[in-house]
């Protein structure tokens, strides 16, 4: 399960690992995204939730062993794959070189 400041979302205990790593990268790189997670609705119907997650945000995942698992290996990879591609030589803090001068355009 997935709890924000604006509500709480019934999914997969990988994908809420997923997501919760995510999050953890991005507020580290002081970056925010918006990711489209799988859900079970309270209908017990498959549905999906658009969050904001990363710096400025508050989530948690909380196991719920009395739930089924909702299960999503392409959302948990395209998760993962976010996740990697903001440390893709390990866990790398941003650097002044990684950031574009706004008003030339250009890397610095």
């Amino acid at each position: 399960m997935l709890i924000t400041e604006v509500g709480s979302y019934l999914t997969g205990d990988a994908i809420a690992d997923a997501v919760f790593d995510y999050w953890l990268a991005l507020t580290r790189e002081h970056r925010a995204d918006v990711v489209r997670v799988p859900i079970m609705t309270i209908d017990g119907e498959r549905s999906y939730v658009s969050l904001t997650i990363g710096w400025m945000t508050s989530l948690a995942a909380v196991d719920r062993d009395d739930m089924a698992d909702l299960e999503d290996d392409e959302a948990v990879r395209v998760l993962a794959a976010k996740t990697r591609g903001l440390h893709p030589s390990g866990d790398r803090s941003m650097q002044p070189s990684d950031v574009a001068d706004m008003s030339l355009g250009l890397l610095m």
